[in-house]
């Protein structure tokens, strides 16, 4: 009877951590910057790659160096993204401004997606050359 005991209590110490490893839980919304282009402003393709449609996204955009570019902190929200979609945000910087980097500071751009606030999902930082209205990204 007590080897029988062992036996079945050996047996659940076994099967426990299968049990444990095959439930997972879902992932929620998730949010990736796909990509970057430059041209008249930035465009930022945002991918939701989770299992949910977040309620709130927020889309931020810093800028330092360059003549004349004030851009700074610019925060906007956006329209929810369904799982395995795409979406384009188009930013203008809305002044003139130039950065070749060989004669001024070179720019630097940061863009942070949150999902909900202060939950940050992504952030991609880049060099770009700024000539007018149109952004170069290195």
């Amino acid at each position: 009877m007590k080897k029988k005991s062992v036996v079945l209590f050996v047996c659940l110490l076994t099967v426990i951590p299968v049990l444990s490893t095959t439930i997972a839980a879902d992932s929620g919304p998730e949010l990736e910057i796909v990509k970057i282009r430059g041209g008249l402003g930035i465009r930022t393709y945002i991918k939701n790659i989770g299992n949910e449609t977040p309620s709130k996204v927020y889309f931020w955009l810093e800028h330092g160096g360059g003549i004349f570019v004030r851009l700074h902190k610019h925060g906007t929200p956006l329209d929810s993204i369904p799982p395995g979609e795409t979406d384009v945000y188009w930013t203008k910087l809305g002044r003139f401004g130039i950065s070749f980097g060989f004669l001024t500071e070179p720019s630097w751009f940061k863009i942070t997606v949150e999902i909900e606030q202060d939950q940050v999902s992504d952030v991609e930082t880049f060099n770009a050359l700024v000539f007018g209205p149109f952004v170069f990204i290195q």
